[in-house]
C-alpha cells in the first residue's frame, strides 16, 4: 500500500522511483561518503512501472520482478525533489513484500 501528498499538482513518479540491483554489495560502513559509494557501483535497472497514488488515498501498488525470480535481488527507492517552489511531495508506503 502506498500513497502521496502534498503533490501541488505534481506527479509522484517525477519524485519516487524504484530500482533494482542483482550487484548490489551494501557497505560495511555506517559512514554516509560509503555507502554512497557502494549505491553508485552498483548497476541499478530502469525504474519499475507502478501506477502510482494520486492523492492521499492508499492504493495498492503493483509490478512484476519477473526477470529476478531465484535471483538474489535489492529493491532501491530513490527519492529526488526539484527546485521547483512548493514541489517536495511526500510518499508513504507499508507492507512492501515480494511474492511470487
Amino acid at each position: 500500500m502506498a500513497s502521496a501528498d502534498y503533490l501541488y499538482g505534481g506527479k509522484i513518479e517525477n519524485a519516487v522511483s524504484v530500482h533494482v540491483s542483482e550487484n548490489y554489495i551494501p557497505a560495511d560502513s555506517e559512514k554516509m561518503d560509503e555507502i554512497v559509494a557502494a549505491l553508485q557501483a552498483a548497476t541499478w535497472s530502469e525504474p519499475l512501472s507502478f501506477e502510482w497514488p494520486t492523492s492521499s488515498k492508499e492504493i495498492e501498488m503493483h509490478s512484476s520482478m519477473a526477470d529476478y525470480v531465484g535471483k538474489k535481488a535489492y529493491v532501491a527507492f530513490r527519492y529526488v525533489s526539484t527546485n521547483e517552489p512548493g514541489f517536495a511531495p511526500t510518499f508513504y508506503m507499508s507492507n512492501f513484500v515480494v511474492k511470487e
